[in-house]
């Protein structure tokens, strides 16, 4: 378990830094060259190693997409179905009055893993918006917390206007 969930995370963490981070980074720098007299003197040579290196990011962000939710949703999620269904039955086994543990192990731990399924994009989620808030703030500067702080008072109103529609 402890192997997957770390590679898990390894392959989560690339999987939202590359489109977040290193794919601006090297589109930002492919710009940068092509506008200047180093393009021209170098005939493009460092222009055809950027786009390389965008391909790269593009096959990176596939398999880092594959390897989290493998590693992560079927692994992990298997041992983790597994260990709880084994301590469903061992309670069980133990317990004075009868219980249904077939139905705990068909709805609820099933439901688990589920919702794990879900949960292996939450690391990858972070990693992205810590990522591009870091790349906003790079690339624009200070004055990109105003934008930040508009849209993070819309986030907060419009949850709050969810709440209300709910009631």
């Amino acid at each position: 378990w402890r192997w997957e969930l770390f590679l898990g995370f390894v392959w989560s963490g690339l999987q939202g830094a590359v489109p977040t981070v290193i794919r601006p980074i090297l589109l930002k720098r492919l710009i940068q060259h092509t506008g200047t007299q180093d393009f021209i003197d170098d005939g493009g040579r460092e222009a055809g190693f950027l786009v390389a290196a965008l391909l790269v990011t593009l096959i990176a962000e596939g398999v880092a997409a594959t390897a989290t939710r493998v590693l992560f949703a079927d692994r992990f999620g298997v041992g983790m179905v597994a260990t709880c269904t084994a301590l469903v039955y061992h309670k069980t086994l133990r317990s004075a009055k009868p219980a249904n543990e077939r139905a705990l192990v068909a709805s609820d731990i099933v439901a688990c893993f589920e919702n794990l399924r879900m949960l292996c994009l939450l690391p990858q989620s972070l990693v992205a918006l810590t990522g591009g808030v870091g790349m906003v703030l790079a690339t624009i500067g200070v004055s990109a917390t105003a934008g930040l702080v508009i849209m993070s008072a819309a986030l907060v109103a419009s949850v709050q206007v969810a709440k209300l529609c709910v009631r």
